[in-house]
């Protein structure tokens, strides 16, 4: 049999029931949308489930566990069939906090050679939480009335004898505390008006509690004073009291009737409150009554604001609608209504308003006047206006934007994300940002920029990610903490431009300048060095051939070759550098940094120290050239922008890795590094990048700077 059964919002379960060792017990045979959602259990869960399953997670009121008895099935079957309702069950769920309680209706069904079970059931969460709500605020709100300053008196409940009066109630009717207590409460003739005869004692026995609101009682001077009486019976040891909390209002119904006849009750409410109020005819809208906030929110008086209607002071553009509501009101088709519109104010400017309306209405039902509420939401306004400005510059935004909660989860990416990354929104909400890691970084690298992070500041560099498709690609990225009111991190945000084809133009001026280098080096070498060897050749020649004939000008002829001969060492020194040749040198990249520290001492008198440990071969010329490199970049930095003295360069290999140090006495590079660095300082990172090593500029223990290149791996 299929079942189509939507049970007007209720949820429903058709079981059908079998015999098991111990009891009665059923098997779900049906069950419908309503049921899965208020269970949290799919309909395949359901099904074929016996009633005795601990899945269903039943409690009662009190919290403790529903025994299976108690079960809305079992006891349907335990009374013969007869229908069970009003029944409120608590369902434990473990994706809701507390519990979600249902009322079930349970009947039984016989079918000709069977029997189905119907159990419907709706959630009652609101009225269970309403009922508890209100319990707890009676009993708070007893417990606050009886401490109070009130006139007490405490009876036997059986008796009526008066046990105990406090002092309060006897200063307030002027009765001895001797005149009270071993007395019968109707012995007590200012009493008797209340409870000060048999019979109305004993409707309090009854029902253990009577409460006057407005009783009337004479003192023993003979005023007659309005009290508030409050009879409770309750248990003190076993035994039954009555406690009567007696409070003097006689000066609140002054008050009150005073206010009731003036108005003044009304009236201070409606100008004091801090929204604004107004009343208007309900036939053609003309204000009636409007309080000091309403001509706040106007720029109108009060008196100029009686002298118009609802209309003169509403955008053209909100008429039609405003006046269509407001007669639905009028006509009854409508309690009342709320809306937001404009207003315009007296100096011309628009505010935005909240409009809450409704009707007086006489005896009869007829409409008198309207009264509104009316809130200005202009600032509110302009907020949601911001937002949505915001909201569509971050759609629409040239670079990706990445939003993720403190763990790193992703919240949010706009569409740019998708469009570089070719991952969707969906594909990447709470993911971590390292799902597109290529590698290129080291956990050192991510480990520092999540510690600069956390610790509230910015942090800026250069990201080598891969897309969906497998591909890199660079990116320059900003990531920001977000922080609350109260300067806690509630958030990140990643702003990340593509950089991708400008770290390849990059990489290609970088690979043309090192084949310009070489080209420099060798025409230094081939033409300039070999004219320049040539001259000093003849400058020697010269001062020979003078020497006898013109002594002061053969010393100068030694002196041009002299000179000369020392530039051509320099050009020698300076074209081996621009054209290095390392794996055609004997000893690789360890020879040509030997020759290079020799080199630098020669060229700038500076200290070069040369050190490695063991055997470091580089098979790689493309990396050995580019190690070679960033050496010479790097010293050369220490030399021209830092002033060092001394210089050291460090070779060796450890784990499985090749480092290279070079560590000077320089005056350092400012840290943090600034984001737009020199053209060194790029070139360095990107002939690290190529040969995928990291590069490391730090400052040194004892000044200067030290800059570590480390490949992961064996070259």
């Amino acid at each position: 049999m299929v079942y189509d059964y939507k049970a007007g919002g209720h949820a429903l379960i058709i079981t059908t029931p079998r015999k098991s060792d111990r009891l009665l017990d059923t098997a779900v045979h049906y069950s419908n949308a309503m049921a899965s959602q208020l269970l949290g259990l799919t309909r395949d869960e359901m099904h074929g489930k016996r009633a005795t399953d601990p899945v269903w997670r039943f409690i009662q009121e009190d919290g403790t566990r529903l025994p299976v008895d108690k079960y809305p099935v079992n006891r349907a079957l335990q009374t013969a069939g007869e229908r069970k309702r009003d029944l409120i069950v608590g369902i434990c769920r473990p994706d809701r906090e507390g519990p979600t309680w249902v009322q079930f209706d349970t009947q039984v069904i016989q079918n000709p050679g069977s029997q189905l079970i119907v159990v419907t059931f709706f959630e009652v969460t609101v009225q269970m939480r309403a009922a508890t709500t209100l319990k707890a605020s009676e009993m708070r709100y007893r417990r606050l009335f009886e401490s109070a300053q009130d006139g007490i008196l405490i009876l036997d409940a059986e008796m009526g004898t008066v046990v105990d009066v406090n002092p309060f109630l006897t200063e307030l009717l002027g009765y001895s505390r001797e005149l009270f207590v071993g007395r019968k409460i109707w012995e007590l003739g200012f009493l008797k008006d209340s409870i000060a005869n048999k019979t109305h004692f004993t409707e309090l026995q009854e029902k253990e509690y009577i409460r006057y609101d407005d009783l009337p009682l004479e003192t023993a001077d003979g005023r007659r004073i309005a009290v508030e009486f409050v009879s409770n019976v309750y248990l003190v040891n076993g035994h039954k009291v009555i406690q009567c909390n007696i409070r003097d209002i006689s000066a609140k119904k002054r008050v009150e009737e005073a206010l009731w006849d003036s108005g003044e009750q009304f009236r201070a409410m409606f100008e004091v409150a801090s929204i604004g109020m107004a009343q208007a005819d309900v036939q053609t809208g003309q204000w009636l009554r409007v309080n000091h906030k309403m001509c706040a929110i106007t720029g109108y008086s009060a008196d100029e604001m009686l002298k118009m209607r609802i209309l003169d002071i509403t955008h053209p553009d909100d008429r039609k609608k405003d006046w269509e509501e407001f007669q639905r009101v009028v006509k009854g088709e409508a309690a009342d209504y709320r809306l937001e519109k404009r207003y315009i104010r007296k100096d011309g400017s628009v505010v935005w308003v909240n409009v809450n309306m409704t009707i007086i209405r006489d005896v009869a039902g007829q409409p008198v006047r309207t009264i509104a509420a009316v809130e200005d939401i202009t600032e509110r306004k302009a907020s949601e206006q911001q937002i949505r400005q915001l909201s569509r510059a971050v759609e629409q935004s040239p670079i990706s934007i990445i939003l993720t909660n403190t763990k790193g989860d992703i919240h949010y990416v706009n569409p740019k994300f998708t469009e570089v990354t070719g991952y969707s929104l969906e594909e990447v909400v709470s993911r971590n940002p390292r799902l597109l890691k290529s590698g290129h970084q080291s956990p050192g690298f991510y480990k520092k920029l999540w510690e600069t992070i956390t610790a509230g500041h910015d942090w800026r560099g250069e990201l080598g990610n891969r897309k969906k498709n497998g591909e890199i690609y660079w990116e320059s990225a900003l990531i920001s903490p977000i922080k609350d009111e109260h300067g806690t991190i509630t958030h990140f945000m990643a702003l990340k431009e593509d950089i991708t084809e400008r770290k390849r133009a990059e990489q290609d001026v970088l690979e043309i300048s090192g084949h310009e280098l070489n080209r420099i080096g060798q025409e230094l070498h081939d033409d300039i060095c070999q004219w320049m060897a040539a001259t000093s050749m003849l400058a020697g020649a010269l001062a020979r051939n003078l020497a006898k004939e013109s002594p002061e000008n053969a010393a100068r002829a030694r002196e041009v070759s002299e000179n000369t001969r020392h530039a051509l060492d320099s050009l020698r020194m300076l074209a081996r550098g621009l054209t290095p040749e390392v794996i055609q040198l004997e000893g690789g990249l360890t020879g040509a940094l030997l020759k290079l520290a020799a080199n630098v001492e020669n060229m700038f008198r500076i200290r070069c120290l040369y050190e490695c440990a063991g055997t470091v071969e580089i098979r790689d010329e493309n990396v050995a050239l580019h190690l070679y490199r960033i050496a010479q970049e790097a010293i050369s930095n220490a030399v021209r922008h830092g002033g060092a003295q001394e210089v050291v360069i460090v070779l060796r290999r450890h784990d499985g890795r090749v480092s290279m140090l070079i560590r000077d006495d320089g005056s350092g590079i400012p840290q943090p590094l600034p984001l737009t660095s020199g053209m060194g300082l790029r070139s360095m990172r990107y002939r690290a990048e190529s040969i995928g090593a990291t590069l490391e500029i730090r400052p040194g223990a004892s000044g200067g700077t030290e800059i570590v290149c480390t490949l992961p791996e064996k070259p």
